[in-house]
């Protein structure tokens, strides 16, 4: 019966050496993979002119690595493409979207769900489960400009 036990641990041992994850796997206190993707944890509301991903920066191992995210339409088409980032690990970042600005019209996205998907230019990043990763939907004021100072709405991210 040792002999067994032994066996298994040397077998899981050796496995997780061997770099056996898929991107869904969780190492140390974050999410690790070359693609992540974010999603609203609710629908968005039916109305908005305006939104915000509020992101923290992923840690990478090579420092050259830079990153992109892609907004995601419903149907799985890409709506807006990023440039090319560097990460700079642990950096508090928020991406704003409205018509005129990044992303355009919010239109596709009112009452739906918003995903984000990250990529990493070389290996995997590891974003921080202790981190707050949130949506933040505003209105314009009564000028016609968004009020991207008090959102009216905010929403947990969750990790797709």
């Amino acid at each position: 019966m040792r002999r067994t036990a032994w066996l298994i641990i040397a077998v899981v041992f050796t496995w997780s050496l061997s770099g056996c994850t898929t991107t869904r796997s969780m190492q140390g206190s974050g999410w690790a993979g070359r693609t992540i993707t974010f999603k609203t944890s609710e629908l968005a509301p039916a109305q908005f002119d305006g939104w915000t991903f509020f992101w923290w920066d992923p840690s990478v191992k090579d420092s050259e690595t830079e990153l992109q995210y892609v907004v995601l339409l419903p149907d799985g088409k890409e709506h807006f493409v990023s440039e090319d980032l560097p990460v700079e690990a642990g950096s508090e970042a928020r991406s704003d979207f409205a018509d005129g600005i990044a992303g355009g019209d919010p239109r596709p996205f009112q009452g739906k769900h918003i995903r984000i998907r990250f990529h990493s230019s070389k290996g995997q990043m590891r974003f921080s489960r202790s981190a707050d990763y949130h949506y933040a939907f505003y209105r314009k004021d009564k000028d016609g400009n968004v009020d991207w100072q008090e959102p009216f709405k905010e929403i947990p991210a969750v990790r797709q």
